[in-house]
């Protein structure tokens, strides 16, 4: 069941959506905050397409959103709800943080983000904090932003976005002619811009360039094929 919607009979403070894949978790939590005051839990999805339908429905005040999920990843879900509902408080609760997902998570605008390794009590935390319209971002988050994004090898400083979108592709398998046809470019220029990359980060190969990109977790999340390129507006070039 990728999505359901709570019938919601007591009024609350807090209306609560949880967008998540894992079922386990989603049923903990629900299990967990009913007996917390201040929030109605008023529906539930496993994906970000199922997320989007039930946040129309149920108009929540908070959303808690999983990163990596199948149809819409969690944050190209936040940034199309941001146009929907702008209104709503969004807190991304995730077990990725490597640095490309932490650059996503603060390019997507939203209110929140926390590890899935936090404990129970902080996770409240959290959701009071932004439900009641602050920000709430973990040390670990802030850590990342301020001292690994901002090296002069980080990928913020030395790509472009279209490098990036090629070299998200690259790290999936893809074949030159395939990101070509994606990305609606030559072949012949997928190959310059990949020669690019290596040059400006002093790499030899295609090897050397996907394991640059591991290193800075860039596809550890979900790219289907059919989805949307993640946004990229504040690269240093263009």
């Amino acid at each position: 069941m990728n999505a359901l919607i709570v019938n919601q009979m007591a009024t609350s403070t807090v209306k609560l959506v949880i967008v998540d894949d894992h079922l386990i978790l989603t049923e903990f939590l629900a299990d967990m905050l009913s007996q917390q005051p201040g929030f109605t839990l008023v529906g539930r999805a496993g994906d970000g397409m199922s997320g989007l339908k039930v946040c129309l429905d149920t108009q929540p005040d908070l959303v808690l959103v999983d990163v990596a999920m199948p149809a819409m990843d969690g944050l190209e879900m936040i940034q199309r709800l941001r146009g929907l509902q702008p209104d709503v408080r969004t807190l991304v609760f995730s077990g990725h943080n490597e640095p490309y997902t932490i650059w996503r998570v603060a390019q997507s605008r939203a209110h929140g983000y926390l590890e899935k390794s936090a404990s129970f009590a902080l996770l409240l935390e959290a959701m009071r904090t932004v439900a009641s319209g602050k920000t709430f971002f973990s040390p670990q988050f802030q850590t990342i932003t301020q001292e690994r994004l901002t090296q002069e090898e980080s990928f913020t400083n030395r790509l472009t976005r279209r490098e990036l979108q090629i070299l998200l592709r690259v790290v999936e398998g893809w074949a030159d002619a395939r990101i070509a046809s994606e990305l609606e470019i030559t072949a012949h220029t997928v190959m310059v811009h990949c020669k690019n990359m290596r040059k400006k980060l002093r790499l030899h190969n295609v090897r050397q360039l996907i394991t640059y990109a591991k290193e800075w977790g860039i596809g550890s999340t979900i790219m289907a094929p059919g989805l949307p390129t993640p946004p990229q507006p504040t690269l240093n070039n263009t």
